[in-house]
């Protein structure tokens, strides 16, 4: 909500731009913990809805589901915030870290080129 992204709005470096697309996002052990709604994206982190709350401070990986012409896209994250929506919990994750290919595929999901 409007009152979310304000009160987290200060802290990122990067700004994030509206990206719709499916991801699953994943656990320590390499688990598969919840599927979800990327809602808006950056170089830094990305907003996701999940049905499920994630603790803050835990580790994930996310894979964004792309069409199979498209190179899978996987980054490492953590969860810097989370807070209750009707449909279940808005997350907002900031990656670990952005190797060169993991920024390039996200350029491509930011429409950058």
């Amino acid at each position: 909500d409007g009152k979310a992204r304000a009160m987290h709005g200060e802290r990122r470096r990067e700004p994030r731009r509206p990206v719709a697309a499916d991801v699953r996002v994943y656990g320590r052990d390499d688990s598969p913990i919840a599927l979800g709604q990327c809602v808006n994206l950056s170089h830094g982190g990305l907003q996701v809805h999940l049905g499920l709350k994630i603790d803050q401070g835990f580790p994930v990986s996310i894979a964004f589901e792309l069409p199979p012409e498209k190179p899978a896209v996987r980054i490492d994250g953590l969860v810097k915030w989370c807070q209750p929506i009707p449909r279940g919990f808005a997350h907002g994750l900031a990656f670990v870290t952005l190797t060169p290919d993991s920024a390039r595929q996200v350029d491509e999901l930011l429409g950058v080129e």
